[in-house]
């Protein structure tokens, strides 16, 4: 049974006309919602991290205000990227689900304790974003039909469907080479086109959003966690730790 179903969904793939283009990008754009919602998943597991961080200094056994404003201004951050992913979403008249929130526990973030620590975690927490935009953004510049995408129950596509009105490039190759529409329903293959099939879907907005918002604020809020933790660990390197982080604190730039 699997070995037909399989079968049926590469069909769908390399057949081109009417109701197969539907179901092709359809399927496309189920894909390219379960990635979205996935990553407004990344982004609140930020957010709910960057608080746990900020509570830690908040504490009247570690007080360190300006570091505990500094990670509470990350969690703000964080909250508004999935808010702005949410935001998309909806305009493209996608289904936005809300997965369960998490603390990013890998790494440092497991075991952070001291300022130091906190700032290597939020040095890691930044690169595992970066690369889920980064995943992101190569799945919404050249989606590709799997197999395993879930292809079954998806409502038909109506006229005032959201989804058509996207901008969209879709790549049909052909034996004699490929072309590229921005239009779902002019993906019918020619009769000059033999072994034609649908190659790919680039989502050019997404794209070009995750590259001039997200992925640019991404490398200079590294940077400045990177400087933060070095800071610290060479002010460490002189033996007492709890006056470097008080130190520090003291010249925290907010």
């Amino acid at each position: 049974m699997r070995i037909l179903f399989v079968f049926a969904l590469s069909f769908v793939l390399q057949t081109c006309s009417g109701r197969d283009c539907e179901m092709v990008f359809r399927c496309h754009d189920n894909d390219l919602n379960n990635r979205i919602n996935l990553q407004i998943g990344t982004e609140l597991t930020g957010h709910y991290t960057y608080q746990k961080l900020a509570q830690m200094f908040e504490r009247h056994s570690q007080y360190l205000p300006k570091v505990a404003k500094y990670f509470r201004q990350k969690s703000m951050e964080e909250l508004a990227h999935a808010e702005r992913f949410i935001q998309y979403q909806n305009q493209r008249g996608g289904t936005v689900e809300m997965s369960l929130v998490t603390i990013y526990e890998e790494g440092s973030c497991k075991t952070a304790m001291d300022v130091k620590e906190a700032f290597r975690c939020a040095m890691e927490l930044e690169a595992h974003v970066t690369r889920k935009l980064t995943e992101l953004h190569q799945a919404a510049s050249n989606i590709q039909f799997t197999g395993e995408s879930n292809c079954e129950d998806l409502l038909a596509l109506e006229d005032d469907d959201l989804r058509l009105t996207q901008p969209i490039l879709i790549t049909i190759k052909h034996d004699s080479g490929e072309r590229v529409t921005s239009n779902y329903t002019d993906c019918n293959c020619e009769s000059g086109e033999p072994n034609c099939f649908v190659a790919g879907y680039a989502y050019v907005e997404l794209a070009e959003m995750i590259v001039h918002e997200f992925l640019d604020h991404q490398l200079e809020d590294t940077k400045e966690i990177a400087n933060y933790y070095n800071t610290l660990k060479n002010m460490n390197s002189e033996g007492n730790a709890k006056l470097a982080s008080w130190l520090f604190d003291q010249h925290l730039e907010l």
